[in-house]
């Protein structure tokens, strides 16, 4: 039950950043197809809501007891690529017949998912006995 629980509330933290991180990308980047701009939507609106789902994912999600700081800066390389990844792949795929904000948020779903298991068994990872 435990990773099912888990899987859940990882789940609602992230629905919860990426509305946060949706709106502040969508106020931000107007629409633009400016590889520039999105970049820099996409790094100010994941920047914030990194911040909010790292202190949550630790002290909720996986209630890691281990060093926050190493736990911290792997959790940001791990958003660096995943924030590089989502702005490549939304600039890349700009020319399909559907919204922008609906390109990347089937982006970020998929790199949700690659997040968790990578946050579950690396970076809050238990302690082994």
């Amino acid at each position: 039950m435990k990773k099912k629980e888990q899987f859940i509330k990882a789940t609602i933290v992230s629905i919860i950043t990426t509305a946060i991180d949706l709106t502040l990308f969508r106020i931000i980047s107007n629409n633009s197809h400016s590889l520039l701009v999105i970049s820099i939507a996409t790094l100010i609106s994941r920047t914030i809501s990194t911040v909010i789902m790292f202190i949550w994912n630790k002290k909720w999600v996986f209630k890691s007891k281990r060093d926050g700081k190493k736990e911290l800066i792997h959790f940001v390389i791990m958003i660096i690529v995943q924030m590089t990844i989502s702005a490549i792949l939304v600039w890349l795929l700009r020319h399909l017949p559907i919204p922008q904000l609906v390109t990347k948020m089937i982006v970020d779903t998929t790199l949700f998912f690659v997040a968790y298991f990578y946050q579950k068994y690396f970076i809050f990872k238990e302690k082994e006995a």
